[in-house]
Order: structure tokens, then sequence, then C-alpha cells
């Protein structure tokens, strides 16, 4: 099969959180072609939820090597970068989703589960950015019935994907999709009415 066409399947595959068809697809890709980037770091993050950390940062360097504007090597933070960044990220968020996480906590985990991925249809994306936990309420107010936590993926943010996007960028987005998600809000309203603070 072309090359091109399994770094295709590969980045679909992962996509639907199937990553024994990833796997197994890029590992066909860069066998066939050792310098396809893509097939290279959707191997390398293939990797990373599979607890191979050694496979991942070579697959990562590899595409790094291949095309480093496209594929940026994974960030490597400490537990305060990580919170500082949080903040700069909620101040950018309008002032209704800042007052939502005053009242919801964060909880910081490397990856979503399996599990997590497939409770909807189609599966979530593996390289999803954040997760409410709850239900929100089908009769009551989402703004009052809150979620118990907001579960921020740090192995997944410390990619910068899309390419080009910053680290407080990737978590506003994350934490305002949650948001969103859980109350119901429509962001072009929200906007309207709470500009976002710079």
């Amino acid at each position: 099969m072309d090359p091109t066409v399994l770094a295709a399947l590969t980045i679909a595959a992962f996509e639907d959180a199937d990553l024994d068809l990833a796997r197994t697809s890029a590992q066909r890709a860069v066998r066939v072609e050792d310098r396809l980037a893509p097939a290279w770091y959707y191997l390398g993050l293939v990797h990373e939820r599979t607890g191979n950390p050694k496979q991942a940062a070579h697959a990562f360097q590899r595409a790094h090597a291949i095309d480093p504007d496209t594929h940026p090597l994974p960030l490597v933070l400490t537990d305060a970068q990580w919170l500082e960044a949080s903040e700069h990220a909620q101040a950018n968020l309008p002032p209704a989703i800042q007052a939502f996480y005053v009242q919801v906590p964060l909880v910081w985990e490397p990856y979503p589960d399996r599990a997590d991925l497939q409770t909807a249809a189609p599966a979530l994306n593996p390289l999803i950015g954040a997760l409410f936990v709850g239900v929100p309420p089908l009769d009551g107010d989402p703004w009052k019935t809150l979620p118990q936590a907001v579960r921020v993926f740090t192995g997944n943010l410390k990619h910068a994907l899309p390419s080009g996007s910053t680290l407080i960028d990737r978590l506003s987005h994350a934490l305002l999709q949650e948001a969103l998600s859980w109350t119901g809000a429509g962001i072009d309203d929200l906007l309207t009415a709470f500009p976002t603070r710079r």
C-alpha cells in the first residue's frame, strides 16, 4: 500500500481511538518510506498512550528531524509551569467562564483512558485537552449544578496541535469547550456579552 495512504489511515485510526490499527499502519508506512513525518509523529502518539516512552521519544525525534516546523517536540514542563499556564489560559476566557472555573476544580492527568474516549459515538479524539466529570443536569441550571471537576490532559496539551498553537491557546480552548459542553451555552453569545480579556 502507498505509504501516504498508510499515514492517512494512521491518523484516521488514531482519531477514532483505534490505537492498534494506528500503530500497525504507522509502522508499515515508515518501513516503506522512512521520511514520512506524520507517520512517525502519530506512531509517537500511539507509543505514548500505550506505555512505551522510549519508542515515543524516538518517533517524535524522527518526525521533528524531518519536519521541525510541523512536528515540534513535545513540551516538558514542571507542575509550577503547568499551573502558571493554567492561570494565563483562564484569564483569557470570557468572564462567565472564568467564574465557572472558580467553582470547578481542575484535575491534572496525563491522558484520557480508552474507556473515556469510547463513551461517545463516534469515539472522542484521543488528543482531547479536557473532559468534565459528571452529567449535566436535565432539568436544573447547569451554571449552578456544576461538574465535580474538569480533567485536564497534560500529555495531550504538551503537543503543539494544531501546529503553531501555544500552550495557553490550547489550554484556553480545552477549558472553554468543556464549560460550553456542560452549560450548553453558545460561544458567540458569551463572547458578545463577555469580551475576552487579553
